[in-house]
């Protein structure tokens, strides 16, 4: 078993969002989201406290090119997932609240 499909089982059970259905909206951008969450945290689920991250940094921790990182973020933001503030530098990340998303519509 390879170790994205390990992160994926992992956190299948201890993740607040539905993983599944997330996984058919966002295709390979799940693995960016799943990133993304790991590393935010409450109370406002900042990623990282709110640090700038470059893009690169992100693609790094995938294993993916730079813009592959860059698309996978824009996916995510059209997608209701993130909101992304560009420092010129890098994107100050927040989660978005999953009670909103349109995926917990009954």
């Amino acid at each position: 078993m390879n170790s994205q499909t390990q992160l994926l089982q992992s956190l299948t059970t201890t993740s607040p969002y539905p993983i599944r259905e997330c996984r058919r909206k966002l295709g390979r951008s799940i693995w960016m989201w799943l990133l993304l969450e790991r590393w935010s945290g409450p109370p406002d689920m900042r990623v990282r406290s709110g640090e700038s991250i470059r893009a690169g940094e992100l693609a790094q921790a995938l294993g993916v090119g730079d813009r592959q990182a860059r698309r996978d973020l824009q996916r995510l933001r059209r997608a209701g997932y993130v909101e992304l503030q560009n420092t010129g530098r890098g994107f100050r990340i927040r989660l978005t609240n999953p009670t909103s998303s349109e995926l917990h519509r009954p």
